[in-house]
């Protein structure tokens, strides 16, 4: 009998929601699937940078411009509404060529065939990934964001587990297999001698780390726009996928990453204790930080990490990484008065598509891995400088979406400012704005955010059926 009534109630619901969705009209039905097939697709792409790829262009290249083209049928003339951070692009292919310039004809330098293309590509890459995602969510505001959020945390956290799974999992091999087959080239990092580090899909350790913290900033700015409503189930999910983020740091043992990320489940249960109505939530939040930190403690009694075990013998100074930074700093140094005007056209971290960058003569370095330097050995005095205007730009969008009555949009804002206060913390040590497989994560939220901005500027916020919401509250 118990079945019997349990089965008839999910039966029941099942066409309670059948009945809503004959309900919605078929371009609404046509909008949310659009938006779904798109998302899908994009963010697949971006995650697994290995994945159709084809000649010198990034994977998301064509795939971005079908989406566009796509999304005219739905938003005729606003897909090309100009947003903040077209002209930051703007600036930024404007800088490329600039620097391009000056190098071939002030420094003389001898560019190879495809260094220009490699740099332009690369941008061009990033501005049609940002506007295709900005279209998406243009087309269905809230089920969009709603849908960005939920794909991308799934692929994210498929490459988390994956990473376990290449350090701890029985079929260790065969993830290894699998992560090199979905992945780009392997970094310098990745081919270097620490062979018990893990890269998930990713081209290096280090890579997997940030994609980890993205994971994490996801999920907390989702929990944080609705801190007042959240419920023990909620929690739960929230602080299981950080626990999988973070044992997936340690298998990909990415230094910078494994200090930061503790600091943003500390902050959501501070939030948790002041604003959460439930007080379950606080209880569930306590026992998972227990279990989580006896488990963090198994895994390092039972794994060996020579990474990270590394720096206790050899100390900061010594430490193979360190070295290579202070060495590439130290060449950038020789030639920094000479490339200030412009930049030198081209450093290894903002040509990811070109071979090894060596035979450019006085002016080249190994590898600047600061966000700073190396945009300053691009584009010179200009580079910091637009950073600092990109940074301003993500600080408006935040901004307006902060306080916003729509929980998606507010939620999109913080997972933009957790994403900047990652890029800040490790901008001394790593490229990511100049890098197509950690560059794409950035835009895309902030493609989200333009979205919505660009929604509130028009002073018109398209409301979705109602049908809709119900039908997906129903599921």
């Amino acid at each position: 009998m118990a079945g019997r009534s349990s089965s008839m109630r999910i039966s029941g619901k099942s066409a309670q929601i059948i009945s809503v969705l004959r309900q919605i009209p078929i371009a609404d039905l046509a909008k949310n699937a659009f938006t779904l097939g798109g998302f899908c697709l994009l963010l697949g792409l971006i995650t697994c940078q290995g994945v159709g790829a084809i000649g010198p262009f990034p994977n998301v290249f064509l795939p971005s411009i079908v989406v566009i083209v796509g999304s005219l049928i739905f938003l005729g003339s606003q897909a090309f509404t100009i947003t903040r951070l077209d002209y930051v692009f703007v600036l930024w292919f404007t800088l490329a060529y600039a620097s391009h310039i000056y190098a071939t004809m002030i420094l003389d330098r001898s560019m190879r065939p495809g260094v220009l293309d490699g740099v332009v590509f690369f941008i061009l890459a990033m501005y049609l990934f940002y506007r295709a995602v900005f279209s998406l969510i243009l087309v269905s505001p809230k089920i969009g964001s709603r849908l960005y959020i939920a794909i991308l945390v799934a692929f994210l956290t498929g490459a988390a587990v994956l990473g376990l799974l290449q350090r701890y999992g029985p079929g260790a091999g065969t993830a290894l297999a699998i992560g090199s087959a979905l992945s780009a080239a392997p970094t310098d990092v990745a081919m270097s001698s620490q062979g018990d580090r893990t890269s998930g899909v990713f081209a290096g350790p280090n890579v997997l780390g940030y994609a980890n913290s993205v994971l994490v900033c996801l999920v907390l700015g989702w929990a944080m726009a609705g801190i007042g409503r959240i419920g023990p189930w909620k929690t739960f999910s929230v602080m299981f996928i950080c626990g999988l983020a973070f044992l997936s740091v340690l298998a990909s043992q990415s230094r910078s990453t494994l200090l930061a990320l503790p600091l943003c489940p500390l902050f959501f249960g501070y939030l948790l204790v002041r604003f959460a109505r439930d007080r379950r939530a606080v209880f569930v939040f306590g026992m998972l930080c227990v279990f989580g930190l006896l488990g963090m403690g198994f895994v390092l009694q039972r794994s060996r990490s020579t990474y990270l075990e590394g720096i206790s013998h050899t100390g900061l100074t010594h430490d193979f990484s360190y070295e290579d930074r202070v060495r590439a700093l130290g060449q950038l140094e020789q030639f920094a008065y000479a490339i200030a005007p412009f930049g030198a056209a081209v450093s290894e971290a903002n040509n990811p598509y070109g071979a090894h960058l060596t035979g450019f003569g006085y002016y080249n370095t190994v590898e600047v891995d600061n966000e700073w330097a190396n945009s300053y050995e691009a584009f010179g005095v200009w580079g910091p400088l637009w950073l600092c205007v990109l940074g301003l730009t993500f600080f408006q969008l935040i901004r307006a979406g902060f306080n916003d009555q729509h929980e998606e949009y507010r939620a999109l804002a913080r997972i933009a400012m957790w994403i900047c206060i990652f890029l800040v913390i490790f901008s001394a040590g790593s490229v990511r704005i100049f890098k197509n497989d950690t560059a794409g994560f950035i835009f895309s939220v902030f493609a989200a955010l333009a979205a919505w901005d660009t929604i509130h500027r028009g002073s018109v916020l398209k409301a979705e059926p109602a049908q809709i919401t119900a039908a997906v509250g129903a599921t």
